[in-house]
């Protein structure tokens, strides 16, 4: 058990920034508010010959105080929030700093482990989230609706070191059909190996308006030598009317003081005033001292 409390602050100022009314706003606006956190976890171990399982209930309280969320401060950086099983436990779940998780809700769920003992595992998650008061700062579909979000989950079997297969999901608790499948897949060695990513979700399911997102993803890796690797890859817009999104290719070099990677690709992604480009980057990682890139 573990209890947190923590205090924040922000400020902003503001030019013409436009209110409820039509009216615009230009001056300074600030917020100070707590955050209480008291988080349960208890892990139940058993051997079953040579698997140790592991099952490991959760539940969480979370609360600050309501209407926190001023109209006149502009959401730039908190917008597209979606509910999954990495930011559920989190007691903010929007990105950024311009909204607030406000109110208070209880998560609960349960991770279970299977774990080898002669190598290789297995791991599922589910949780949901309770809202004490429905919030009106997440979107409809953002899978936080009324007062009990959907189910988000996680299964990953990794039954060797060059085996990982990885499923993420979110269910609306009265529908069958997933709103959001998410798929991936590591395999091979070092000399060789593959990443597989598959990406599907509903248009009535996207927070932040999108259409419905369907899209495959793979890179190919090989270290050629202790110091010297390459890579490359690309995406695909399976949707009626898609076609490639990018490609890459690129090499890396890396030894105990640095890390040197250029990589080169073509981007055909178009919207708004993005235009398909093509470019070419360099990354210096030096290390303990930081990264240069261009």
């Amino acid at each position: 058990m573990a209890a947190t409390f923590d205090m924040h602050a922000d400020g902003y100022y503001l030019a013409k920034s436009g209110r409820p009314d039509a009216s615009q706003f230009t001056g300074f606006s600030n917020r100070v508010y707590p955050v209480a956190e008291l988080d349960i976890r208890y892990p139940f171990v058993r051997e079953l010959g040579n698997v140790r399982t592991i099952v490991e209930p959760r539940v969480s309280l979370i609360s600050t105080f309501g209407g926190l969320n001023d109209a006149i401060i502009p959401n730039e950086d908190s917008v597209g929030i979606e509910v999954d099983d990495a930011n559920l436990f989190l007691a903010n779940r929007f990105p950024g700093r311009d909204r607030v998780d406000e109110g208070s809700r209880l998560v609960y769920g349960f991770n279970t482990a299977f774990l080898g003992n002669r190598g290789g595992q297995s791991e599922l998650f589910l949780g949901q989230s309770l809202q004490f008061g429905a919030s009106r700062e997440f979107e409809p579909d953002s899978g936080v609706r009324g007062s009990v979000s959907d189910l988000v989950g996680r299964l990953r079997v990794n039954p060797g070191r060059y085996l990982d297969l990885l499923y993420r999901f979110r269910f609306h608790p009265g529908e069958i059909e997933p709103k959001r499948n998410e798929i991936g897949l590591f395999a091979g060695v070092p000399a060789l190996n593959l990443s597989l990513g598959y990406l599907n979700v509903r248009k009535h399911a996207m927070a932040d308006g999108l259409p419905t997102r369907d899209e495959l993803s793979f890179t190919a890796r090989s270290q050629v030598t202790r110091t010297w690797s390459v890579f490359g890859g690309g995406r695909w817009n399976l949707a009626e009317a898609g076609g490639n999104l990018n490609w890459q290719l690129g090499g890396q070099f890396k030894n105990e003081c640095c890390t040197l990677r250029a990589t080169g690709g073509q981007s055909y992604v178009r919207d708004r005033d993005i235009r398909p480009s093509t470019y070419v980057l360099f990354r210096l990682s030096l290390k303990h001292l930081g990264e240069i890139g261009d």
